[in-house]
């Protein structure tokens, strides 16, 4: 394992806000950040981010932590793994990197992405060779109109037309390129290379891991598919992955909008033509994981799938899903035989923003190729438009575009909007005006801190120093709270200090803290530490609050006098009694001082308000 000082110079050098943008959009709130959550389906921003306490919290789901565990949580790898890849983000040399690897498992994701590594390279390799790779780089670069410089970018590559170049390019690792899908095994039991005589294009997570390849045919043969995807792997599930979304990250954070394309050409060319903030679909219809993916950085995409028959299926799917997924979606209608990628080839970039300016809304677009696909069909036309409409509907959640749909379809049909209304009603368990049920979390909001948590709050925000609070009480005063309190306690007096869980040492402090706590009071302690601030004077606040304990331990040691008074009756010990009745006299006097410094008064029946 790295050590403490291994992980604190890591945490140090890095920048968590930045480390969690690059996997979802940011939006800067008061001293913190938000984001939709990456964990759940966060239908509204539940992630809180602090940059200056290195941790993240999610109020819907819980999910929480510092950099480390966002990384493993995000990636799904294990710790060690997830030290070794952000130490060498950052330099940090490990002096002790063997130690991690002990169970093998930490190591095993990190060897496969390695692999495929070495893969890129010697694919790269060889279509730069002049004799080897020449075919595949002049269909690029003249062909296709790509510049060397985005061949580069995207580390396009060349796999041979040999059954097994890459078997021996490898013949130590044969077994784990056949765990990668880059081998295949025949029904003899010999393996082959899967990728033949195509330009590759290497696949990388949204964090730039090499996770998987693609390959484009190049010879005419038309019994293998023009396009070839490896199958899935421990690194790879193509339903999850968007081809190019690790480059367009900085296009998404700029434009606030996602281009969807199919291919991986055509996700190229919009690159090269300025368009960063293309994605592409890897040449299937859109996935729920995909679309899910989509909504951590944007909330509107245009689909850019070709005219023909398939690519207007794909684009119902996709529509679909991103509306699932709670995105505003619109289509960009191509001219008819072009796809993105021919189009800005052909008519330029301008072509395709015009294009683009005059995209139809989803609803537009779904209903007008219904409409157009049952011309003329007459009645029964109009029954098969019915028909499909309530299949698209059933399990929609989105409450807006089943409106949007049914008053379209009647405008559509020259129909009653309430009979097509009861018509689609059983398209829908509770019909299909339901309100939709958010999904959210039971996570106590900031409004509802009580005592113990409001003190916890400005200890955490530095605002109010440890030794204050272990003067004035006790860590059994803190009900719930009272291990989290006594682990603090017990650092302080370890330490001796930081006086604040605010300036440089503040954070490690913070850090220490929760690594001693168990993990239901560790996500407690995170979430009161990320919470809303609702005091606009602290100072006054923590006043009141501290009032307020002498108060309570008032009113504990009067409880405990008339107890002993009562006794001291029973026991007929009169001095006894006098003396206790002076420290009640004492004591109820300071009760009524501190009542009237924190504004309380008694109610007719007795209690305080």
């Amino acid at each position: 394992m790295a050590t403490p000082e291994e992980l604190a110079e890591i945490r140090a050098r890095l920048d968590l806000v930045e480390i969690v943008s690059r996997y979802v959009t940011v939006h800067s709130s008061g001293a913190n950040y938000l984001a939709r959550c990456p964990f759940h389906e966060d239908k509204r921003p539940s992630l809180t981010v602090s940059r200056e306490k290195g941790l993240f919290h999610c109020f819907g789901c819980g999910a929480g932590g510092d950099i480390f565990q966002f990384i493993m949580q995000i990636e799904r790898l294990s710790f060690p793994e997830a030290v070794r890849r952000l130490a060498d983000q950052v330099g940090v040399a490990l002096r002790s990197p063997g130690r991690a690897d002990a169970s093998g498992s930490g190591s095993e994701r990190a060897r496969l992405a390695g692999l495929n590594e070495r893969v890129a390279q010697y694919y790269q390799r060889n279509l730069q060779r002049s004799g080897v790779g020449k075919r595949a780089w002049d269909y690029l670069t003249e062909q296709r109109g790509l510049t060397p410089e985005t061949v580069k970018q995207f580390r396009l590559g060349y796999a041979g037309p040999g059954w097994d170049l890459l078997l021996r390019t490898f013949p130590a690792e044969q077994q784990v390129l056949q765990r990668l899908g880059l081998v295949s095994l025949a029904r003899s039991g010999q393996r082959y290379d899967r990728l033949r005589d195509r330009v590759i294009f290497p696949l990388r997570s949204v964090g730039g891991e090499l996770i998987a390849f693609a390959g484009r045919r190049l010879s005419a043969e038309e019994t293998t598919p023009k396009y070839l995807n490896i199958a899935n792997s421990p690194l790879f599930k193509k339903g999850r992955e968007l081809y190019g979304l690790s480059q367009a990250l900085p296009g998404l954070s700029r434009e606030h909008e996602a281009l969807l394309v199919e291919g991986y050409l055509d996700l190229i060319t919009l690159h090269q033509a300025g368009f960063g903030q293309a994605v592409a679909s890897m040449g299937t219809a859109l996935t729920a994981g995909q679309a899910k993916l989509l909504r951590r950085y944007v909330e509107r995409v245009y689909i850019l799938y070709d005219r023909d028959s398939a690519g207007r299926a794909a684009a119902w799917r996709g529509l679909r899903q991103l509306i699932e997924a709670g995105l505003e979606a619109r289509v960009a209608l191509l001219p008819a035989g072009q796809d993105p990628d021919s189009l800005v080839r052909q008519q330029g970039a301008d072509a395709l923003r015009e294009i683009l300016a005059q995209a139809q809304p989803a609803t537009q677009f779904y209903l007008d190729t219904l409409i157009e696909d049952h011309r003329g069909r007459g009645v029964r036309g109009q029954e098969e438009i019915l028909a499909q409409v309530r299949g698209f509907i059933a399990g929609l959640d989105s409450l807006p575009w089943r409106y949007q749909l049914i008053r379209g379809l009647a405008s559509r049909l020259d129909l009653p909007q309430q009979e097509i209304e009861r018509e689609m009603q059983g398209a829908r368990t509770h019909g299909i005006m339901a309100p939709t049920v958010q999904q959210g979390g039971d996570q106590r909001g900031p409004e509802h801190q009580g005592y113990e948590e409001r003190l916890l709050y400005f200890i955490l925000q530095g605002e109010l120093p440890v030794s204050r609070l272990m003067e004035l009480f006790t860590p059994a005063e803190f009900g719930s709270y009272r291990e989290i309190v006594a682990t603090l306690f017990a650092l302080y007096q370890e330490a001796e200090g930081p006086e604040q869980l605010s300036g440089p040492e503040g954070p490690a402090l913070l850090q220490r803290w929760l690594a001693r706590l168990t993990p239901q009071d560790g996500t407690r302690l995170r979430a009161l530490s990320l919470s809303e601030r609702l005091d606009d004077d602290p100072e006054r606040a923590i006043s009141q609050l501290l009032q307020a304990q002498r108060l309570r331990q008032t009113q504990r040691q009067l409880r405990e006098l008339r107890r002993q008074i009562r006794q001291a009756q029973l026991a007929g010990d009169r001095q006894a009694v006098e003396q206790l009745q002076r420290e009640q006299l004492q004591q109820s006097k300071e009760q009524a001082q501190l009542l009237r410094e924190v504004g309380w008064q008694r109610t007719p029946s007795g209690h305080l308000s």
